[in-house]
């Protein structure tokens, strides 16, 4: 059965639309592919195959084979067209680590083997807790790598799609506290001069249930990526200085001028994922109105969302401080509506 390329979710045999999040169906929208064992992202945990060919390219290692004469071999994790991810140990620390081997075939010049590097060393100096630890970025041979924290969660994407399945609306003050910490993570990232570019709910990692669990964590994924590896979001190369993201969440400036992208940019892909939260589907076309269509979100709510999806770049949030306050100035906002008591929980993802 054809699935949704944006939620994963079942489409009937003649849809335009999906039924679970509105998304426009593409000619993408098809069978899965053959099946790997696929947690994973760009950074190690939540990548989809494409098709086998976009891996032929990709140096392919065996369970118990060593890496750059550092990396124990473990396991494949995930495989996708923009390569393939192990489980891996460091030998010299011991821990458990996602060893990420990025396609060949979309590093098409020296000039991007040098700007994958310069963005992984920058991207590895950013230190907190809401951001994926990186600990090496190099280049074996012609074959690059990254070497990350391995997290064995859910992406944000699988748990907001158990909330669909169910018909259950995110509670406000859990999709607040997600917002809080992806821009807490982004704070650092920006004082250290790096943009995203490319934030989405496949690149937010949990580990724990943030409806449930108080001290959940959030870590962003895959900074440093888009810039360094042009993609769409099919993964297939544009020309340098072209649209750097995932269509769905980019902001309209980096479509036209990729490369002068700020943090405004991040802070628009911010409140797509605000919105999407709160509505169960992304921000496109005419917007909705959360705070006036559910009673437990506030009405300054709404506001907040039009700033930060504004499609000029002057006309949002500037910092992600700015964007922290309007949040927390909620809490001194006129009371909201009580939320509804009993929500039942999204079952487990089997």
């Amino acid at each position: 059965m054809a699935t949704c390329t944006h939620c994963s979710s079942p489409l009937p045999a003649d849809a335009s639309f999906c039924p679970s999040c509105a998304s426009p169906v593409t000619s993408n929208a098809s069978s899965p592919a053959p099946a790997v064992n696929s947690p994973g992202t760009l950074s190690g945990l939540k990548t989809e195959l494409e098709t086998p060919d976009a891996l032929s390219q990709t140096t392919q290692l065996a369970a118990g084979s060593e890496f750059h004469n550092r990396y124990s071999v473990q396991r494949l994790l995930g495989a996708g067209a923009m390569g393939m991810v192990y489980l891996a140990e460091d030998q010299l620390t011991q821990r458990q680590v996602a060893l990420k081997l990025i396609n060949p075939a979309l590093v098409n010049s020296p000039s991007v083997a040098q700007r994958f590097l310069r963005e992984g060393l920058t991207a590895r100096d950013i230190r907190h807790p809401n951001v994926i630890a990186m600990y090496d970025v190099g280049d074996d041979g012609g074959q690059l790598y990254l070497v990350m924290e391995y997290l064995p969660g859910d992406t944000l994407r699988d748990w907001l799609h158990r909330f669909i399945q169910n018909h259950v609306d995110v509670p406000f003050a859990t999709a607040r506290s997600i917002i809080v910490k992806i821009l807490e993570g982004l704070t650092a990232a920006h004082q250290s001069g790096v943009i995203h570019r490319d934030l989405k709910p496949e690149n937010i990692m949990l580990l724990g249930d943030p409806q449930h669990d108080a001290d959940y964590q959030l870590k962003i994924l895959d900074f440093g990526i888009a810039r360094a590896i042009d993609t769409t979001s099919n993964t297939q190369l544009t020309s340098s200085g072209a649209a750097t993201g995932t269509p769905l969440y980019m902001a309209p400036e980096q479509r036209t001028a990729a490369d002068t992208v700020g943090p405004a940019a991040d802070l628009y892909a911010v409140s797509m994922i605000f919105y999407e939260l709160l509505m169960g589907v992304p921000a496109t076309g005419i917007l909705g109105q959360p705070a006036k269509e559910r009673g437990d979100i506030p009405t300054a709510v709404d506001s907040i969302l039009e700033k930060g999806l504004s499609s000029r770049p002057r006309s949002r949030f500037q910092s992600t401080q700015d964007y922290l306050t309007a949040l927390q100035a909620l809490d001194t906002a006129a009371p909201q509506k009580p939320e509804p008591k009993s929500d039942p929980r999204p079952e487990p993802k089997p």
